[in-house]
């Protein structure tokens, strides 16, 4: 048996898989239609129409190519932006590890740009991990009013010094945090029941808040994912599905008989055959919003 490498260290393979799980996911979907509803919502209930800031600070952490909703929060935001006898402004900064997914968000980035005129829009872009943007932005680091973390946290080495460092160093006194993370679903329950490589959930998030006093609130997202092709050994995109299921770099490969038994077993077990013949599971992911005050 072969040793396992944990699929975080392959950022081309995992946007790979990572891409595999979208297709096969009601997830982005439901994701894009909460935040519709959340993020307005919430920056009403965060800032009144004539507080409002005209230079809005965005803190994107691990946003991939953008497609998990970068660009709809700035059209978002571009709605709440007051009119002033000075063109407001979006400022957005992006912080991903993948060259290449990072590429693919400036590409869509200066189209909505283009699009977007009637607002002054300032995109800049950090290639690397949190711990590189953090020590490159130590001296004077800027200060924002809404960060997220759409799915990023899980990669991260402490959860707890990086939410302390950005309430404490990088927001605004009235500023926001939006961690959207798994909750108890058969995907967290997969992870803990088969010694697999285990991540930061919506539960480690809402400890940390509490310890650190601080407020919060949540919001659920269920969604469902067509299981089907993990349990076929020949699909690549089945593959794909079960190196992101377990986060392990060919897993299929460097598993033993028994383990692969297991992992079948645990899906026959923890998903329904839908009215189209497909083997689906529920999942559910969570949006943990903190306030600094």
């Amino acid at each position: 048996m072969l040793s396992r490498c944990n699929l975080s260290e392959f950022p081309e393979y995992y946007a790979k898989c990572f891409d595999a799980f979208k297709s096969k996911s009601t997830e982005p979907a439901s994701w894009t239609s909460s935040l519709k509803t959340i993020l307005p919502k919430l920056f009403k209930c965060n800032w009144d129409d004539s507080k409002f800031p005209t230079n809005f600070k965005t803190l994107s952490v691990g946003c991939a190519d953008g497609d998990g909703g970068d660009l709809l929060i700035c059209d978002i935001v571009k709605k709440f932006l007051p009119e002033s006898s000075q063109k407001p402004t979006i400022f957005y900064q992006a912080v991903e590890p993948n060259a290449d997914s990072l590429a693919i968000f400036r590409t869509s980035a200066d189209s909505w740009a283009q699009q977007n005129s009637s607002v002054e829009s300032c995109f800049q872009w950090f290639t690397g991990g949190w711990q590189d943007y953090q020590s490159g932005t130590k001296q004077d680091p800027e200060k924002f009013h809404f960060i997220h973390f759409l799915h990023s946290l899980y990669y991260m080495p402490d959860v707890e010094e990086i939410l302390r460092d950005c309430i404490l160093n990088r927001m605004t006194s009235d500023g926001l945090i939006l961690c959207v993370l798994c909750s108890d679903s058969p995907f967290v329950r997969f992870s803990e029941a088969h010694n697999l490589p285990r991540f930061p959930s919506n539960e480690t998030i809402k400890s940390v808040v509490r310890k650190n006093g601080w407020r919060y609130d949540c919001f659920s997202i269920p969604y469902h994912v067509d299981i089907t092709e993990i349990l076929d050994q020949s699909s690549l995109e089945g593959n794909l599905l079960l190196d992101f299921s377990t986060h392990v770099k060919d897993y299929r490969a460097v598993c033993d008989k028994s383990q692969l038994e297991s992992v079948e077993e645990y899906w026959l077990k923890n998903s329904k055959v839908g009215d189209n013949g497909k083997r689906i599971t529920a999942g559910q992911s969570e949006a943990v919003i903190v306030y600094k005050c």
